[in-house]
């Protein structure tokens, strides 16, 4: 007799059910000992697991359990492996879920997660949950990430080979890039919103609203350089601007005399010297300066007086022809104000110029120069 055919086995009296080559039955339920497997020759599901329990519980449950005497960090707690055979007939995992127990002191458990596959023949991390964070493309490979909205196929896209990122657009130019029609980002806070650029980790410039108030600030130096309010107006506090007053009365002034504005009454950026006159630029751009000059006892014995404005790169003039006294003028009134390029570091002064004549004129101190940054 070569083989033993049981149609039904019924357990009865036996507490341990029927064993057969290391697989117990017992109560309909079989325990095995050793590795199994399942084949069938056909796409038939090949294990399914039912639960008829109707409560509200879990079901059905598949269990991987390591059942370890002697656990340690970083042990195994199981696998699932997808294999199939390669155009070689070599059987190939081609995916893998796989858990790692990271820490298995009682109390302060923690296991990671991994998701891996083969791509380009090649078995890569694709995504792996840790107790303190979740990676994707945790291999470092040219992979990218895409998440598909219901309108935009492009949501968010992170470029894996040129490690950049895209809302709205699957090819930024940038670090990161916003495309859409209307595209906007938009900070909302129940406080004061702020967007910060640092070089390093040290934050050296801040643009922040507050109170209605956008503020472009310097960190480095602890101060605003620019508010726009509610209305639209804009105030620059640390703009370099000046506007001086003579000291006291310049009397008889010569042909080439520097005219001196020795009382300040603003100079935002410390760039004009009350000594010598001069407005020194502390960057390069466009400034409109002028002054207001109220000067007596001038001359009619002249060919012409001339106030000039000597900068760096140009100089500019206001002649008088006083020809045209019959008689010394008790005052004489220049007013003018000039848009002059300066380079960083270049000056400007005011001289007193005249030829001929008798050197009686003098500037009153209702006099004044002024000089601000234009753009």
């Amino acid at each position: 007799m070569s083989e033993i055919r049981v149609d039904t086995i019924s357990e009865k009296t036996s507490a341990n059910g029927v064993a057969i080559d290391g697989v117990t039955i017992k109560d309909g339920g079989i325990a095995a000992t050793d590795g199994s497997t399942i084949t069938t020759a056909d796409n038939t599901d090949t294990l399914t697991l039912i639960s008829t329990d109707a409560d509200a519980n879990v079901g059905p449950v598949l269990n991987l359990y390591r059942n370890s005497s002697s656990p340690a960090d970083d042990d195994d707690a199981g696998r699932i492996h997808f294999t199939g055979n390669d155009s070689g007939g070599n059987a190939t995992t081609y995916a893998t879920i796989r858990t790692v127990i990271t820490d298995v002191t009682d109390g302060t458990e923690d296991v990671q997660v991994l998701h891996q596959q083969v791509i380009a023949g090649t078995n890569v991390n694709t995504m792996r949950i840790k107790p303190d964070e979740i990676v994707f493309n945790d291999s470092s490979i040219d992979l990218d990430f895409r998440v598909e909205s219901n309108g935009n196929a492009n949501m968010l896209f992170v470029n894996g080979g040129t490690d950049k990122v895209g809302i709205g657009t699957n090819a930024p130019a940038e670090l990161l890039e916003v495309e859409g029609t209307g595209a906007a980002i938009q900070i909302d806070s129940n406080g004061d919103s702020a967007l910060r650029f640092a070089t390093s980790g040290t934050v050296k410039h801040s643009i922040f609203s507050s109170s209605g108030v956008l503020n472009f600030f310097d960190n480095t130096n602890s101060a605003t350089r620019m508010s726009i309010d509610a209305t639209g107006a804009v105030t620059m506090p640390l703009q370099p601007a000046f506007l001086a007053t003579p000291a006291a009365q310049q009397n008889n002034l010569a042909n080439g005399t520097t005219l001196l504005f020795g009382t300040e009454v603003t100079d935002r950026n410390a760039d004009y010297n009350t000594s010598d006159g001069r407005f020194t630029a502390p960057v390069t751009g466009l400034y409109q300066v002028g002054y207001s000059l109220r000067l007596q006892e001038v001359p009619s014995d002249t060919n012409y007086i001339m106030i000039e404005l000597v900068s760096s790169n140009r100089s500019f003039y206001y002649i008088l022809d006083t020809g045209v006294f019959d008689q010394d003028a008790a005052y004489y009134e220049f007013n003018a104000n000039f848009l002059i390029d300066m380079d960083a570091n270049d000056n400007y002064l005011i001289q007193y110029v005249q030829s001929g004549g008798t050197a009686s004129t003098d500037m009153s101190t209702a006099s004044y120069s002024f000089g601000t940054l234009a753009c």
